[in-house]
């Protein structure tokens, strides 16, 4: 079976994207990669494409100025999860999913590898930020603005998970 890397971006041109992309080319990664694409030009499009990425554009097409656009008042970091969740309805094919941020995260080696060696009996591979809600004044705010005060209070002693490199087995991360 495959493995697949997916990201999202909103409002991003190739110049903040091409090391992402750039670095899965170069690690010997050899799934499938698609980008979730929101308020995006023609031309990052094509470069996407051109590097060998599925791009999945839930926007409108605006041709007069050259992009597709999405609106949402979600932030793109909480939303891209039911986005990336509808492509995995849809193609159920997958041994590993790869999620990562698009603008400050880079391959190193093949995450492919890495799972095989090291994911062992787990099913997902997340790191802790190793510190609480509570005590860390963006991720309370993001907690609070994504899901309300009442989900806040309910886990803000609880350690923060971040949420910009997540892998593991398909049936865990759908």
């Amino acid at each position: 079976m495959k493995d697949l890397i997916i990201g999202a971006c909103t409002n991003y041109d190739w110049d903040k994207l091409k090391f992402w992309v750039n670095s899965i080319n170069k690690c010997g990664f050899k799934g499938d990669k698609v980008m979730i694409a929101f308020n995006i030009s023609f031309a990052t499009i094509e470069k996407l494409t051109q590097a060998g990425f599925q791009v999945v554009l839930p926007g409108k097409k605006d041709e007069a100025n050259g992009q597709f656009v999405y609106q949402s008042n979600l932030p793109i970091h909480v939303e891209r999860f039911i986005h990336i969740y509808n492509y995995l309805e849809t193609h159920d094919d997958y041994r590993y999913v790869i999620t990562t941020d698009v603008k400050d995260v880079i391959f190193q080696t093949n995450p492919s590898e890495w799972l095989e060696k090291n994911i062992g009996d787990k099913t997902i591979n997340v790191a802790c930020e190793s510190i609480r809600y509570r005590d860390e004044a963006w991720g309370k705010n993001n907690l609070i603005q994504s899901f309300g005060p009442l989900i806040y209070e309910a886990n803000k002693n609880n350690l923060i998970y971040n949420a910009g490199t997540v892998s593991g087995r398909f049936d865990t991360m759908i």
